[in-house]
């Protein structure tokens, strides 16, 4: 049996702060009005993890170092730096960064690739210590932690694996459009922001030792139909 929001009204101080107003604004609309079937689902689910019955078990996925500095290179140059990879048949799973005003700063966030904050299907995040703490849609993709400890093992090899399989960049998703870029699976800009080699070029993703300025004019890039990625 689902729980009401009598239930979640007798909880709301288990909750994150975060997540409190908004339990409250429901517990309130459910004394004027029946709850629709997608809030009735939020009740029901916020009243669990009050309870603590929606913990879901962690995973190691492995040694964070070398992904840390390849995101840690690139923050010297874009504002929202991300790398797409594959995670199953069909399936494209999108690594970005949680900013310092985040509430786990540092870790990395894994979500669908398309759409903006709102909209994304969010499969959880990976702690800064290699631990994934699994979000409520991550059972969507079985082969999801497979993926993500193949990514702190080789994270440029499993990244530029996307580039291959589709023609487009890992990192930014333009087309790509040069035989060498097909041949990495990232174009010549993104292998110096990531620190990559390409072509004759070579390039070093290991943590900096000095900070550059970043570009004050880095913007997320659009995908082709102007959904920021």
């Amino acid at each position: 049996m689902p729980y009401t929001a009598d239930d979640l009204a007798a909880v709301l101080d288990r909750l994150p702060q975060g997540k409190r107003d908004t339990a409250f604004d429901l517990v309130q609309k459910a004394k004027k009005w029946t709850p629709s079937p997608a809030q009735a689902r939020y009740i029901d689910g916020l009243t669990k993890e009050a309870k603590g019955e929606n913990a879901r078990p962690t995973t190691q996925v492995g040694d964070l170092t070398a992904a840390i500095a390849l995101f840690d290179k690139a923050r010297q140059k874009l504002k929202y730096p991300k790398v797409v990879i594959q995670a199953g048949d069909d399936v494209i799973i999108k690594l970005s960064v949680a900013g310092d005003n985040s509430k786990n700063p540092g870790s990395i966030n894994v979500t669908s690739r398309d759409g903006d904050w709102n909209s994304r299907l969010y499969y959880g995040r990976i702690g800064k210590d290699g631990t994934f703490y699994p979000g409520r849609n991550a059972d969507r993709i079985p082969t999801l932690v497979e993926y993500l400890k193949a990514f702190a093992k080789e994270p440029a090899t499993v990244a530029a694996a996307y580039g291959h399989l589709t023609g487009h960049c890992c990192f930014c998703l333009r087309k790509l459009d040069d035989a060498r870029s097909t041949a990495v699976g990232y174009g010549p800009t993104c292998a110096k922001n990531f620190g990559l080699p390409w072509g004759n070029e070579k390039h070093s993703f290991e943590l900096p030792t000095e900070t550059e300025e970043p570009e004050d004019n880095e913007q997320e890039p659009e995908t082709s139909w102007g959904a920021r990625i």
